[in-house]
């Protein structure tokens, strides 16, 4: 019955964010030992950070707080107590030593000059007993921001299960993660528990922490309610926060892109900032700001911070189904770390920017790679940059019509063209073709720029002429928008070399051809002499007198004319037809073996 009332009682108080400061409302010291706790405030008042802290002792009647320390350096002589300020923390921390009986009572810690002011109500108690009541460890945290929660149960729970549960209104307690990795889907992508080194010991993290996380948790090593070791946790969430609210969830189809923005305070100097991609018990870093990236994730994958308004950018491409689930920005320094969540979603959609994935050129030789783009970016900043251990650096880019013009989509192919007269091996690399609007990252599209002499094609059998050096086939777009490329193999023998086999078939394909021509001589001969020579006048033909009826001579002064085009007198007419087909063969085949055999 105790728990179920103490569980509804903290859901009652903390069902709503919190305001102003948060400490703990009971706290138990024995006599002759020491009490030390945390009050947190918000730093949305920047008053909070600068202005006086206090500690105060409640007179009898409740009508005034006396001062027991403060940080404008006032000690109150009946007690032995402190106060230090910690504003790049959010909190100050009081301490009481050499307790007394007669030191409980109500208390209050509290900024600026009056206890009407910013203020929490504190009960201390002091017992000679040699056991303490433990009480609810008091956890605080910004809304949208984070907070951490550690348990240490001993070596005796080091491999049994741990987990983190909220109590409910009912009195149950709510898995919300635990070692054998089943998470709330509530909590998905935003908590996570590791292990540290000391033996039974664990810390959950919770981030982007919102309105309704606020309560009683405990965190605990084996089965809430029936055996193991526990630990109350009250975690409070300030509803004043400095964190903006950012969109955490991306859709990007297959094979597309993503630009993820993610904000933090410029005035913190983060020794550390990284891209991960979350999982139950941790989490993998993809990408830092140091120049590290996974091994799976080069030439996909950039960082680009901008300190001056406190933004990191995470451009990724060539995405899979693979690449869907949650993935944490996180920024660390010496006094706190900053992570927030972003979920990415694939669809089936297909990409704006479309390009070649893999364009193979030789030394020496020009590039051209075009980067189509669809109508809706006409407005749109256009760039290549040159990925380079995790950054991307710009190559050339477009700028935007600053006059608000619009421009009206044509249905012709669009296309943004990265060219190079002449390619090298430190070109070699992975190339991204992106646009931008307003300072802002759009899609990107990644093109892999391969550099070797393998590329290198061999020149085409000469029909008529030897080549003088290596040809490059061009490349061309289909109608799907990918470029394609035809390579030779690498492995085919130069053209000086294939001469001496080419010679023999040409001579042999020469010789079907003279053998065909001379059957045919023979035929028409033969025919020749079968036919009845007719003189019309001075002219003299070889067709028959049958042939005269033919209609296809009819109605001609000169039936032997072909087209209009006579027989000069005198002259034999079996050479009429020029560059007939079997003299057009006769003279390639010559031309060509005598330029194989030169």
């Amino acid at each position: 019955m105790s728990i179920f009332c103490a569980a509804v009682l903290l859901t009652v108080i903390h069902g709503a964010a919190t305001r102003g400061i948060v400490a703990p409302k009971q706290l138990t010291g024995l006599v002759d030992g020491a009490i030390k706790f945390k009050c947190h405030y918000s730093i949305a008042t920047i008053a909070n950070k600068y202005d006086r802290k206090f500690w105060c002792r409640f007179s009898a009647n409740e009508r005034e707080c006396n001062t027991v320390v403060s940080t404008t350096g006032y000690l109150n002589r009946k007690y032995n107590a402190s106060i230090i300020d910690s504003p790049e923390n959010n909190f100050f921390e009081v301490a009481m030593h050499g307790l007394k009986i007669e030191d409980a009572g109500k208390y209050s810690c509290g900024i600026g000059t009056s206890a009407r002011g910013l203020t929490a109500t504190v009960n201390v108690a002091v017992t000679d007993d040699s056991v303490v009541p433990v009480e609810a460890e008091l956890v605080f945290g910004q809304l949208r921001g984070q907070a951490s929660i550690v348990c240490t149960f001993g070596s005796q729970h080091a491999t049994g299960r741990k987990y983190l549960c909220k109590i409910d209104r009912v009195g149950g307690c709510r898995n919300i993660i635990d070692s054998l990795w089943e998470v709330d889907p509530a909590y998905m992508g935003r908590v996570m528990l590791s292990y540290l080194e000391a033996p039974g010991s664990v810390k959950v993290e919770l981030i982007n922490l919102e309105r309704g996380d606020s309560g009683h948790y405990v965190c605990g090593a084996g089965k809430y309610g029936e055996f193991g070791e526990t630990r109350d946790v009250d975690l409070r969430i300030s509803q004043e926060t400095t964190i903006p609210q950012v969109r955490n969830s991306l859709t990007a189809p297959e094979g597309g892109s993503i630009a993820a923005e993610c904000h933090y305070d410029p005035r913190v100097k983060y020794s550390l900032k990284y891209w991960c991609k979350w999982r139950d018990h941790g989490c993998r870093q993809l990408i830092t700001s140091e120049g590290f990236v996974q091994e799976d994730m080069e030439g996909r994958l950039a960082l680009i911070d901008n300190p001056s308004n406190g933004t990191m950018t995470i451009l990724m491409n060539q995405l899979t189904d693979d690449d869907g689930g949650w993935y944490w920005c996180a920024f660390a320094s010496e006094e706190s770390d900053q992570r927030f969540t972003v979920q990415v979603h694939i669809t089936r959609e297909q990409p704006g920017l479309s390009s070649s994935s893999i364009v193979s050129v030789a030394p020496g030789d020009p590039v051209s790679i075009p980067c189509l783009y669809p109508c809706k970016y006409n407005p749109h900043q256009k760039f290549w940059c040159k990925w380079n251990s995790g950054s991307c650096d710009p190559v050339t880019c477009t700028t935007e019509d600053q006059r608000g013009l619009s421009v009206s989509c044509d249905k012709g192919t669009r296309e943004f063209l990265l060219s190079m007269p002449s390619a090298s091996l430190h070109d070699e690399g992975w190339y991204w073709c992106g646009v931008k609007k307003a300072g802002r990252y759009g899609e990107t599209v990644a093109v892999h720029l391969k550099v070797s002499e393998e590329a290198r094609p061999n020149a085409a059998p000469p029909p008529l002429e030897k080549s003088d050096g290596p040809e490059e086939d061009d490349s061309s777009i289909g109608g799907s928008g990918r470029i394609h490329r035809i390579d030779t193999p690498s492995d085919a023998s130069p053209p000086d070399s294939k001469s001496s086999h080419v010679l023999p078939i040409v001579l042999s394909l020469c010789a079907v051809v003279l053998l065909a021509g001379a059957t045919y001589l023979l035929i028409r001969l033969k025919a020749k002499r079968n036919s009845d020579l007719v003189s019309v006048g001075s002219f003299r033909t070889n067709i028959s007198l049958s042939e005269l009826d033919n209609p296809r001579y009819a109605g001609k002064e000169n039936p032997t004319a072909v087209d209009a085009q006579e027989t000069e007198i005198g002259q034999d007419q079996k050479n009429t037809k020029k560059g007939s087909k079997e003299d057009l063969a006769y003279m390639s085949c010559l031309i060509y073996s005598d330029n194989s055999s030169t």
